[in-house]
């Protein structure tokens, strides 16, 4: 499996008990690459995403007044630059429990949702929650480059958002609400400014500190001023290379990646090719 194999990281609380705290220990990366994570402040366990008319297993819960997040530390995995084909896929869904908007109680600005870096040399997925827009790209320097979309639930229903880099590329970084493109821009030409010294990848000495590391949640965001997520985030995964519009489409009708596949054997008999005999189904589970 294509998707599979080219995993950086990926984790989920699937198998946890909803309104437990979540734990250093139930962050297990589950791309097989032992990317670790961190909790900040005290996220809980929740209830999964619905969606397709079913739910799927269990969310995180951030809150912005506890100052709540997760960080994933690689010196390898996380730290792209220019140069690198990249994707960030992740479920998220704005919640408070006692406002509607879901939005900070002071302060305007940006909410993460899955970033790694803040301000400058940073890239991911956030929300403007002034402009009610998804936001998604890299910042290399003082000024971000990124693709804006405007939800009009301004996130306080579950949508699936995807990142995806590709280098040296008139269309090279995609945003893609719910299985659908929503905007491009350029990694290419004239227009594009990260050439020469410039680039959004973390020094080697700061890629594992609170700043720099990958976030659910937490409080790093593109630009402008950032304030703490209020919500739920499920199955955040990286991978080291564009997925194509069809593995966006996959990841989002298998929210959990588990397809089910049904088999049907045949028997043919020489002497009558019509003769064809079916046997008992089988059923083969993957995960991506």
């Amino acid at each position: 499996n294509t998707l599979s194999s080219s995993l950086s990281g990926s984790w989920n609380l699937d198998s946890q008990t909803s309104g437990a705290a979540v734990t250093n220990a139930m962050l297990t990366d589950f791309s097989g690459r032992g990317n670790s994570g961190s909790i900040e402040g005290t996220p809980l366990v929740s209830t999964g995403l619905e969606v397709h008319n079913r739910n799927y297993g269990k969310s995180f819960l951030f809150q912005s007044e506890s100052s709540e997040g997760v960080r994933f530390f690689s010196d390898d995995d996380f730290n792209y630059n220019r140069d690198d084909n990249f994707s960030l896929s992740v479920w998220a869904k704005r919640f408070h429990p006692n406002t509607g908007s879901a939005d900070p109680s002071t302060g305007t600005g940006a909410q993460p949702i899955f970033t790694r870096g803040a301000q400058e040399t940073s890239y991911g997925i956030d929300y403007d929650f002034i402009g009610n827009r998804v936001r998604a790209g890299v910042r290399p320097d003082g000024s971000n480059i990124f693709i804006q979309h405007t939800l009009v639930d301004d996130l306080l229903e579950w949508h699936h958002l995807v990142f995806t880099f590709e280098s040296g590329s008139s269309a090279g970084m995609k945003l893609y609400v719910d299985g659908d493109l929503k905007g491009t821009s350029t990694t290419t030409g004239t227009g594009y400014r990260i050439t020469g010294s410039n680039d959004f990848t973390s020094s080697v000495a700061s890629i594992g500190t609170e700043t720099d590391s990958l976030h659910i949640g937490g409080n790093n965001v593109l630009g402008g001023s950032s304030r703490y997520y209020n919500g739920f985030i499920q199955y955040p995964r990286v991978y080291g290379r564009t997925i194509t519009p069809s593995e966006v489409n996959q990841l989002y009708l298998t929210p959990d990646s588990i397809t089910d596949t049904k088999i049907t054997d045949v028997k043919i008999t020489l002497k009558n090719p019509v003769d064809v005999l079916p046997f008992d189904n089988l059923f083969h589970t993957s995960s991506v």
